[in-house]
């Protein structure tokens, strides 16, 4: 089992367990800013955050921050 398949399982449970009854979806909210994280790692960031769309109910990211990344460049920009 991966590591991002132990983490899917948790977010989505702790995700869901805050969402309104109300609600459609639950949210989240994505951070990445100042990181050193490259296109491979946004790839992969991306790819999870669309397993966690998914799940029923789906989890949709409400803020996405990407400030001040030098080591993404233009081809991590694209991918969003």
């Amino acid at each position: 089992k991966y590591l991002t398949n132990n983490l899917h399982e948790e977010l989505v449970e702790m995700v869901l367990s805050k969402r309104k009854e109300d609600e459609p979806c639950g949210y989240l909210d994505v951070n990445v800013s100042k990181s050193d994280l490259r296109a491979e790692g946004m790839s992969l960031v991306l790819n999870f955050l669309c397993r966690l769309h998914k799940v029923n109910p789906p989890i949709c990211v409400h803020n996405f921050r990407c400030y001040s990344n030098s080591g993404l460049g233009d081809a991590g920009i694209r991918l969003l």
